[in-house]
């Protein structure tokens, strides 16, 4: 099955190219990035980073434009059977998208129509889910609204990184779209329900503070699995706040407030255990 990826450079993104260039199913055509961070993912990097890399050693053409017309005369091939949105921040025109034989799909880390946006993931873990899902899906102008060729339940494993998180994911995503199209070579789609849809917005410092009075549990999975290692989160207990960017662990002791333990870690106390996590 020939793919054109679009894709950046998010821990989904590089996983979900991983599978590909890995799976004896694809031939990998090209690898569409977005040439600079767009508004709101500062923290990720866009060219030179290391997928990028990954495509071009298995030979694969990386295309680096937000022009799709320009995208379009740089591929290798211009009939693929599949065009595949993974975390792209783009909006795919009609043109790009036309040329998939079967179908343009996006892999969405989430079980739609809830959650839609772009990082579902983040807001998953902060409303303390306890399972998430993957979604393949029709692009359509609306964001992460199209209908939806097949969906997965998956759990959301407590004091996993976000990059394991997003690694899982992507994995299943792309087994489910090669199973499903395997199995039945006719797209058959189903429209999402409006009524249970939701939509978030990029996270701010703000979603970044976690109280003391969320559930230890809570607290540790969000922490740990809803943004890249080294991001910087608050947590607050009333008036007291500490900054931390790397949890250490979680357990079942009782502590009543914010602990300093002198060696640049501090503990912190939930209503049914703690978390000891390093200052930022």
């Amino acid at each position: 099955m020939k793919v054109v990826l679009l894709a950046m450079g998010s821990a989904f993104g590089r996983s979900v190219l991983a599978r590909l260039l890995d799976s004896p199913r694809v031939t990998l055509c090209a690898l569409v990035v977005p040439p600079s961070a767009p508004p709101g993912f500062p923290a990720v990097r866009i060219a030179g980073d290391g997928y990028v890399a990954a495509a071009r050693r298995a030979g694969v053409a990386v295309i680096d434009h937000r022009d799709d017309d320009v995208v379009i005369d740089q591929l290798p091939d211009r009939s693929p059977d599949l065009v595949v949105s993974a975390c792209y921040p783009v909006r795919i025109s009609h043109r790009l998208a036309g040329l998939a034989r079967l179908a343009c799909l996006n892999l969405h880390p989430s079980r739609l129509p809830r959650y839609r946006g772009p990082d579902p993931l983040f807001w998953q873990l902060r409303a303390g889910e306890a399972d998430t899902g993957v979604t393949v899906h029709r692009v359509e102008p609306r964001i992460d609204a199209g209908a939806i060729l097949a969906e997965r339940f998956l759990p959301l494993t407590v004091g996993a990184s976000r990059e394991a998180l997003d690694a899982t994911l992507a994995g299943a995503a792309v087994q489910l779209m090669l199973d499903r199209l395997e199995a039945d070579p006719v797209v058959r789609l189903r429209p999402q329900d409006e009524a249970q849809a939701s939509t978030q917005p990029m996270p701010t410092a703000g979603d970044r503070i976690v109280t003391t009075r969320w559930p230890v549990r809570r607290a540790y999975a969000f922490l740990r699995g809803a943004s890249p290692a080294g991001t910087v989160f608050r947590i607050a207990n009333g008036s007291d706040e500490v900054r931390v960017s790397e949890i250490i662990g979680m357990s079942g002791q009782r502590l009543e407030g914010i602990a300093d333990n002198g060696d640049g870690t501090v503990r912190a106390g939930f209503p049914d255990g703690s978390i000891v996590a390093r200052r930022a």
